[in-house]
């Protein structure tokens, strides 16, 4: 099911603690670069932002500084050079629960997962009663496939979470959203829906809340039930193509490829540029055998998006099909060139982008 792939809170989620016990103090010398820096950073350019940083840091030497440093090298796939930067920070304000957070995120980055979980477990140590601490080390379990464990880090969170008056209902909202994707992996469906209720009750108009209902419904193979939130949520959103597509893809789980590709074309009406839609409208129609539709949905798919790799693979299975090598032979090296090229890529946490638009907005 969709939601089982779903990507939880993330490790860069854990930087709404910078915000909650600690906001970075400059110099009236350095304020400048540091302002440059940020806002430089707020357009995703990391790389011009690094050395105002630096100079930052050639004025002041503060944790603050090494720490938006370590966020540029972590950034542009530098994970040695943003661990040292952190731990320089840490050096210089051990209690920054930012920098310990993220020092843990960058040894993720480096593949040192026990030294991470350390990092995570010691922010727990040092922050008993920060339910930011133990929601970064429920993540560090859920990456680790130890989903017990990060689940009972989440309902400790949970209950520091109520107990905080002055945590707002948006993070006791995502605190719940944790615990329900620590449940779903442990295949507790129905935990994980009595979590997506609490959230509902919370945020009653939220689409997206029903078709997490949905997906856990479809898991507890009640279909009926499973339509009937999806229809929720296009009720509530008529406009998104997300309930169309969810249905479309229930649809095609029980092989009914006519209703599939009905609601793959309702969903791509509302949302005509979205290339995934059509793939998945070609693989519905591809199952059902009607070649010609699908070879136009994938060519479709990839004209929307370059990069869509999953779209080059099955259209060179369609040519190889079809007896067009040449073209098959093609897309499949387009596929090989695209997956190498993301092998590469690096991922930017969630969160970060939170912390910094509160820096610029101070």
């Amino acid at each position: 099911m969709l939601l089982i792939n779903k990507i939880r809170f993330n490790y860069g989620v854990l930087v709404i603690a910078l915000l909650i016990f600690k906001l970075p103090s400059y110099s009236q010398a350095d304020s400048l670069y540091y302002a440059q820096g940020l806002t430089i950073f707020k357009h995703r350019d990391f790389a011009n932002a690094l050395p105002l940083f630096s100079r930052a840091i050639e004025q002041n030497k503060t944790d603050s500084a090494y720490e938006a440093r370590a966020l540029c090298k972590y950034l542009t796939c530098d994970f040695e050079g943003a661990v040292n930067d952190f731990t320089k920070a840490l050096e210089l304000a051990p209690l920054n629960l930012g920098a310990l957070d993220f020092r843990a995120i960058a040894l993720v980055g480096l593949k040192k997962d026990s030294l991470a979980l350390a990092d995570f477990t010691k922010a727990v140590t040092l922050f008993p009663d920060s339910f930011i601490a133990y929601t970064s080390r429920a993540s560090a379990y859920s990456h680790l496939k130890r989903y017990a464990e990060a689940e009972k880090d989440d309902s400790i969170a949970l209950l520091l979470v109520q107990k905080n008056k002055f945590v707002s209902a948006r993070y006791l909202y995502k605190t719940y959203s944790n615990l329900m994707h620590s449940k779903v992996r442990m295949d507790d469906y129905d935990g994980a829906l009595a979590e997506v209720n609490k959230m509902i009750l919370l945020n009653p108009d939220s689409p997206a809340l029903y078709i997490d209902m949905g997906n856990l419904k479809e898991d507890m193979n009640d279909y009926k039930g499973a339509g009937k939130a999806y229809s929720t949520a296009i009720r509530l959103a008529p406009a998104s193509s997300d309930g169309y597509s969810a249905i479309a893809s229930m649809n095609s789980e029980e092989e009914k490829y006519p209703a599939a590709i009905s609601y793959y074309s309702k969903a791509i009406k509302c949302d005509a540029t979205n290339s995934r839609l059509y793939y998945l409208r070609g693989m519905s129609n591809y199952k059902y055998g009607n070649f010609s539709a699908t070879l136009k949905d994938l060519s479709d798919a990839i004209r929307l998006d370059s990069l869509n790799i999953k779209a080059y693979e099955m259209r060179a299975k369609l040519y190889s099909q079809m007896e067009l090598q040449v073209s098959s032979m093609s897309d499949i090296a387009l596929a090989e060139k695209l997956k190498k090229n993301k092998d590469c890529e690096c991922s930017e946490p969630a969160g970060i982008k939170t912390y910094f638009k509160f820096e610029l907005d101070k």
